[in-house]
């Protein structure tokens, strides 16, 4: 079995600072899922990991939180009520130096294209 790690410690985001940022030297595991077992869940796994889990129950609430500068990834749910994951992708396109790994319960191949084009650097 092939297994991949991503040591979120060493990560860094160069150049792309705002004035409403907030810098945090820990490494931060945003969740965006609007069902609460899911984000308790990830939220006791990520704290156990070491990294420092930000939990969100919507896309509209983690667009409201400051953009923070450091090691950061995004767990991000497609199927989101209001503005979804895959819409959310594409309003933080520009945060190219944070991950995001969707998760969905409802997933099909459409949706994966969708996610994969979306998420791919035209530079």
């Amino acid at each position: 079995m092939f297994r991949r790690t991503i040591d979120m410690r060493s990560a860094t985001a160069p150049g792309h600072e705002s004035r409403s940022a907030v810098s945090d030297p820990t490494s931060v595991v945003f969740v965006v899922d609007d069902d609460v077992s899911v984000r308790e869940s990830l939220e006791a796994l990520i704290r156990c990991q070491g990294w420092r889990p930000e939990v969100f129950q919507s896309a509209e609430e983690f667009l409201a939180r400051p953009r923070l500068i450091g090691p950061s990834c995004l767990i991000l749910d497609v199927t989101l009520p209001d503005l979804n994951g895959l819409e959310l992708q594409k309003r933080i396109v520009d945060r190219a130096d944070m991950p995001i790994i969707f998760i969905t319960g409802y997933g099909d191949v459409p949706m994966t294209v969708e996610a994969m084009k979306a998420g791919r650097s035209n530079s």
